[in-house]
């Protein structure tokens, strides 16, 4: 490896942590090391990851003797979301930069405002020691996309409305909207972020509605530098094709999103509306090669905001079901 080359270390690389670690290598990030539950996990993972990109790093069990033995420059956190707390706050504590997965924490049993405290916590440890946290959510980078092409197409700066869709497989779940919500909360919530850096709920909007495997939401988004924003946010599992519903709606300008693969075999993404078709490139690809960057999309604040607005509406949530 050359020296100056940066490097990163995923922790759970054997769900999304591995498309993870392909992007990371593709912005240049050598990947040192992944974490992982067992011996048997890893060396599965390992050769998947070898034959996606050549992966030829080591292999842990014991998430602080990684951190230790390798010393990276960046930690990603991909383990299941009630070890994010302890997992991110490790990687700091070794001097790492970090990016998670969403949701920022979680935690069974625990109240809103515990995990709030958790969330702060982070925050307070990676400004204070110098890093950069960011939080994961590619669909911020779709949303972004959409907004560039809404002022392209239509020549205004900003909607007055976004409605934004996210679904994925049942694959068996029970019935949950609180577990949806939490699921797939965080990404529609970054949407909505990544129209205004100012934007901030306004409480006496909020509602909301829950159906089994349905999650809705609709509130106003106020910003001080571009006003008012209506807000409609889905989660929903579904039980047929298609499988995966990606949309957002800028106004009356309704773009659907589809990952494709590109002549050279890697994953891409089209945004669809009406008629008109852009290609681009992955929208994780893009917020990891940021990242690489320090230069989250999702930074540290903005992630205790997609933490306080994502407990806020799951509030709601049960409040509507009583």
């Amino acid at each position: 490896m050359n020296q100056r080359q940066k490097s990163v270390v995923v922790i759970g690389a054997r769900g999304i942590g591995r498309h993870h670690a392909h992007w990371w290598h593709r912005a240049g990030v050598y990947v040192a090391a992944i974490a992982g539950t067992s011996e048997e996990t890893n060396a599965r993972t390992a050769a998947e990851l070898a034959s996606m990109f050549g992966f030829s790093g080591r292999c842990y069990v014991d998430v602080r003797r990684m951190l230790a033995e390798e010393r990276p420059d960046f930690v990603d956190v991909c383990s299941p979301p009630v070890f994010h707390f302890e997992h991110v706050m490790a990687a700091i504590e070794e001097g790492c930069h970090v990016l998670c997965e969403k949701p920022f924490v979680a935690g069974t049993g625990k109240s809103d405002s515990e995990l709030m405290k958790q969330a702060e916590m982070l925050v307070e440890k990676a400004a204070s020691s110098g890093r950069v946290l960011g939080l994961c959510s590619q669909y911020a980078m779709a949303a972004e996309k959409c907004l560039s092409l809404f002022r392209a197409r239509l020549g205004r700066p900003e909607p007055a409305s976004i409605t934004a869709e996210l679904a994925s497989p049942c694959k068996g779940r029970p019935p949950d909207p609180d577990g949806v919500w939490m699921d797939l909360g965080p990404h529609l919530i970054a949407c909505v972020q990544a129209m205004a850096d100012d934007a901030e709920i306004a409480d006496s909007t909020l509602r909301a509605t829950g159906r089994p495997y349905h999650a809705v939401f609709s509130f106003t988004a106020k910003s001080g530098t571009h006003g008012d924003i209506r807000c409609s946010v889905h989660a929903f599992r579904t039980f047929g094709e298609p499988a995966n519903v990606r949309r957002i709606v800028l106004d009356d300008m309704a773009f659907s999103i589809e990952g494709t693969r590109k002549p050279d075999g890697v994953y891409g993404a089209v945004y669809r509306t009406g008629s008109e078709v852009a290609e681009d490139d992955d929208p994780m690809f893009v917020l990891i090669r940021r990242m690489a960057c320090l230069e989250p999309p999702l930074d540290a604040g903005r992630a205790i905001q997609n933490m306080r607005w994502l407990l806020a509406c799951r509030d709601m949530l049960r409040r509507a079901a009583c």
